[in-house]
C-alpha cells in the first residue's frame, strides 16, 4: 500500500482521476462532510474535504454511507479506522489540492481498516442469529420496526456495540431501554435491557452494558436500533460486516486422495 501511495501521489490531479475513472469522481459542486472517531482522522477528512470527493456506489459500503442529508450538499458518515486514518495524518497535511483524491482511495480501501461495531449479543463483527430484520418507516410515526431483534436469552449478557457514552438508562413505557451515543454521531439502543450502567458512563465496544430481561413486545430476544441525526432511524446490521458464507460440499469423501 506504501509503494502505490507513493505513486499515486506523484501523478497529477487529471492522472489521478483518469487512472481512477471508475472509482473515483471528483464533483466541484457538490460538499461532503464526514464524521470520525478521531482528531488525527478528522484533520484528514478535514483536509480532503477541500477536493469536494464524491464516493461511489464501489465505496459507498466501504465507508458505510448512510444517506443523503440533502441532493446539493449531501451528509455522509464514515465509520472509519483512527488508527488508519492517523496513519495517514502527517502526509496529508502536505498535501497538494491535486493528490488528495490518491489519499482519500489509501483510506477507504486500505486492509487495516476494520470495522469497529460488533453484534451486541455475541461481540463479533457480523450478525449470524437475526430473529427479525427491519421495516423503517418513512416517517417517524408511521408503524414499523425500527432495529432488529437478534437472539439471545433471557439473563444474558448485552455487550455495547461499540465506543461511546451512555445516553439514558432506564424505563420506557415499561421496557427497560439503553442508549449510547457514539463518537461517529451514531447512537444505539437496546432493549429490553437491565442496565449494568449509569448515565454519562463512558462504555467500550464489547464490554457488558447489562442483561437481556423479558420481552415486552411479544418478540423474543434482544431489539437493537440505530439512529443517525437522534431522529433517523437506519439499519443497525449496515454498521456490521456481512457475515461470511462457507459452503459444505455435498457428498465429499471423508478423505481426500493423496
Amino acid at each position: 500500500m506504501r509503494g502505490f501511495l507513493s505513486r499515486a501521489l506523484a501523478t497529477s490531479h487529471s492522472d489521478t482521476q483518469k487512472t481512477l475513472g471508475p472509482l473515483l469522481e471528483v464533483a466541484p459542486q457538490k460538499s461532503w462532510s464526514f464524521a470520525a472517531r478521531s482528531q488525527p482522522g478528522q484533520k484528514v477528512l478535514d483536509t480532503l474535504l477541500s477536493l469536494s470527493v464524491n464516493p461511489l456506489d464501489a465505496f459507498a459500503k466501504r465507508t458505510r454511507l448512510l444517506y443523503p442529508q440533502a441532493p446539493s450538499y449531501p451528509q455522509v458518515f464514515a465509520s472509519a479506522s483512527a488508527r488508519s486514518l492517523a496513519s495517514c495524518h502527517d502526509q496529508a497535511m502536505n498535501l497538494t489540492r491535486s493528490s488528495l483524491s490518491a489519499l482519500l482511495l489509501c483510506a477507504l480501501l486500505s486492509p487495516a481498516l476494520a470495522w469497529a461495531y460488533v453484534d451486541p449479543t455475541t461481540g463479533a463483527p457480523s450478525a449470524t442469529r437475526v430473529l427479525r430484520g427491519p421495516d423503517i418507516p418513512e416517517q417517524n410515526w408511521l408503524p414499523g420496526h425500527r432495529g432488529v431483534d437478534l437472539a439471545l436469552g433471557i439473563g444474558d449478557d448485552v455487550l455495547a456495540a461499540e465506543d461511546g457514552t451512555v445516553a439514558f438508562a432506564g424505563m420506557v413505557a415499561g421496557t427497560p431501554v439503553i442508549s449510547i451515543d457514539h463518537d461517529d454521531g451514531i447512537r444505539t439502543t437496546y432493549q429490553p435491557v437491565h442496565a449494568l450502567v449509569d448515565e454519562g458512563e463512558r462504555v467500550t465496544s464489547g464490554t457488558v452494558i447489562g442483561r437481556l430481561g423479558h420481552p415486552t413486545d411479544g418478540y423474543p430476544g434482544l431489539h437493537w436500533g440505530a439512529l443517525i441525526a437522534k431522529d433517523t432511524y437506519i439499519n443497525p446490521l449496515s454498521l456490521l460486516d456481512d457475515p461470511m458464507i462457507r459452503l459444505k460440499p455435498v457428498d465429499a469423501p471423508a478423505r481426500r486422495p493423496l
